[in-house]
């Protein structure tokens, strides 16, 4: 079995670029063409393997704003976010040789970052705002929702929050995290049909609790 040839029985290093500081270190072109680019992850999950930390850390780059609007989605704004991106990282790095299907790094992703929010819900309640409560600020346009008002937002804020979570996480990445149908599609493991599906069905409970239809998610 092939390991990761830099993966020691410390950490790496891959802190600078996890959280909400992700790849300050590494130029702003940089960062803006990862963040747009289409290319597969496979080659660099095999230079990772192979010992290359800077590969991992693009594959950081690419995915934090991934990684943390599931767990956003999932566990509301609790004080150990940024924890629990740092160790979602660091078990996919220590876990990349046991990836059969390299092109699937997202959805690989995906699934430790659903199973810490489990584990960190097992132990118990700690410091943690439900989603619903939880600030929000709409930085791009929504198609269909625009001009939302102040006092709207709290509605907004309760309709995501109650969304089936399937549909919550769609929207915590495409509407606060910004990121495109592919690149949700590659995190989640389902295609870009299942993803605009998703998000049609959000936005007809967010305008209907906007009309005043009601909050519940369908």
């Amino acid at each position: 079995m092939v390991r990761p040839a830099s993966i020691r029985s410390e950490k790496p290093q891959i802190g600078v670029v996890v959280g909400s500081h992700s790849g300050d270190q590494l130029r702003a072109s940089t960062r803006v063409e990862i963040a747009h680019s289409q290319a597969p992850d496979e080659p660099l999950v095999s230079q990772a393997l192979q010992g290359s930390r800077e590969a991992f850390g693009l594959l950081v780059v690419r995915y934090s704003r991934s990684v943390r609007a599931v767990l956003v989605a999932r566990l509301g704004a609790c004080d150990d976010l940024d924890d629990l991106v740092q160790e979602c990282f660091l078990r996919a790095y220590r876990g990349l040789s046991r990836l059969r299907t390299p092109e699937r790094f997202g959805a690989y992703l995906h699934r430790i970052a659903r199973n810490l929010a489990v584990d960190w819900l097992r132990r118990g309640p700690r410091g943690t705002v439900p989603l619903e409560d939880a600030p929000v600020v709409l930085d791009a346009p929504v198609e269909g929702l625009v001009d939302i008002r102040e006092e709207r937002l709290a509605r907004v804020r309760r309709v995501v929050g109650r969304l089936p979570l399937a549909l919550r996480e769609a929207v915590m990445m495409f509407y606060f995290d910004r990121l495109s149908h592919g690149q949700i599609a590659a995190f989640l493991g389902i295609t870009e049909g299942a993803v605009n599906q998703r998000l049609h069905r959000a936005r007809v409970a967010l305008r209907s609790a906007l009309d005043g239809g009601g909050e519940e998610g369908s």
